[in-house]
């Protein structure tokens, strides 16, 4: 058993109050729960109770044994002195506080409906299964999934700002170079995620503005800095851009040194760093700012609209620089990763940015994803199988973000399902 246990009884309502009595034989009556402390500190803080005939106000901890407040040296920490109830699993040691007074203590061994534990057992710990609740999903309620895959949703976006935000925090509200790193990011997928981030640093939105107002070419300067012009075996055509890239790395003053070059191995041919960069250029070699005309989009048709392009003509043939050429086929951007760009770096920035100017089209952002179809991946098949009812883009971030953040980490006592196993 695990502190969360008792988390989780607390905080859901599940301690049968009316029948308790402390340690010391007095009846216990819960007033305000309050709220629960995920930081460092008391578990329950601000609570209100009755013990015996009187109301006190305070913090609540939990234990599996209440030896455990010396243990963790609570005793010498002034953050503990306003707790009011120590709850533990097991009693085996009286608790007094710094001014001598004696910790009223409530045990609960003994005390929780067998059904509770058996459950929560049968969800604890590490086991040889996909998910710990396995055949145990069947009967809770489809609304109920829709109105926690909501929440999941909103808290995946979150937590994507959050990432974007740790990695540059000075372009908090710098929605266009939030975005401008994003895409670059996503764009380079798992193998060049790193590779492509360091060119979009060292670029920067504004020297993209500049350049294409003066019409260079985007594409030789961000082949560039990837270093695929270093190549020995490339011809001279490779070598005219080398001396082109060369020359707009002195007129804009760019830092080659800082970017982690690409790399090809794991990728498909349509996804190698040459296309992608490409595909990069022709995204961005708009004059108007790609936040700017993603503002204006109302559906996400036309979101996809504005990523709709392909690399240039001079990709037709070829995959590399060195590579034989194959009979000419446009190198286009495909639906499906424009939907995985939109659901990981559009959306996102879009929620951060509607919920910072308290725009109602925050909630659009829901609504957009779900007229999305999910994307496939081994989790969102597995979580099928299960049972789990992903049934569109939304739900489909919902779900990762649930297995993520809950079901990997074994926080059934903190997901809604495993609430519902538990109690339900």
């Amino acid at each position: 058993m695990k502190e969360d246990f008792l988390h989780y009884l607390w905080g859901a309502g599940k301690i049968p109050f009316g029948a308790m009595r402390t340690t010391g034989n007095l009846p216990v009556m819960l007033v305000d729960k309050g709220v629960h402390n995920s930081n460092a500190g008391p578990d329950f803080l601000n609570a209100s109770l009755y013990i015996g005939e009187t109301l006190w106000a305070g913090h609540v901890e939990m234990h599996l044994d209440s030896s455990s407040w010396y243990a963790h040296e609570h005793h010498l920490d002034p953050a503990y002195r306003n707790v009011v109830l120590h709850v533990v699993w097991r009693h085996d040691r009286e608790v007094y506080l710094a001014d001598g007074s004696l910790l009223p203590v409530l045990e609960l061994q003994g005390e929780i409906p067998r059904h509770f534990l058996e459950k929560y057992h049968s969800l604890s710990g590490m086991q040889a299964r996909f998910l710990n609740c396995s055949g145990q999903l069947q009967d809770y309620p489809l609304v109920q999934w829709y109105s926690w895959f909501d929440r999941l949703f909103v808290s995946r976006m979150e937590h994507r700002t959050a990432a974007m935000h740790r990695l540059d925090p000075a372009l908090r509200t710098h929605w266009e170079a939030l975005l401008f790193r994003a895409v670059f990011r996503y764009m380079g997928a798992r193998v060049n995620a790193d590779a492509f981030y360091s060119i979009a640093e060292t670029l920067g939105i504004e020297q993209v503005r500049k350049m294409v107002a003066a019409g260079e070419d985007l594409e030789v300067v961000l082949h560039g800095l990837a270093g695929f012009f270093e190549d020995p075996e490339a011809g001279e055509e490779v070598s005219e851009r080398k001396r082109e890239y060369h020359y707009l790395c002195k007129k804009y003053r760019l830092v080659p040194e800082r970017v982690v070059r690409p790399v090809f191995f794991r990728l498909r041919p349509a996804g190698f760093p040459t296309i992608r960069l490409s595909q990069l250029a022709r995204i961005y070699g708009d004059r108007k700012g790609l936040f700017a005309r993603l503002l204006l989009c109302d559906t996400p048709s036309a979101m996809r609209s504005v990523f709709e392009v392909s690399a240039s003509s001079y990709w037709d043939t070829r995959y590399t620089y060195t590579s034989k050429g194959h009979k000419a086929r446009s190198k286009r951007l495909s639906r499906e990763r424009i939907d995985l760009l939109l659901l990981n770096a559009v959306l996102p920035i879009l929620y951060a940015y509607y919920k910072y100017r308290g725009s109602d089209k925050m909630h659009r952002v829901v609504e957009w994803a779900s007229a999305m179809p999910a994307e496939h991946n081994k989790i969102l098949f597995a979580l099928k199988d299960e049972g789990v009812p992903v049934g569109n883009a939304a739900h489909a971030q919902a779900a990762l973000e649930l297995y993520t953040n809950y079901c990997s980490k074994n926080k059934c006592l903190q997901c809604e399902v495993g609430q519902f196993i538990i109690g339900g």
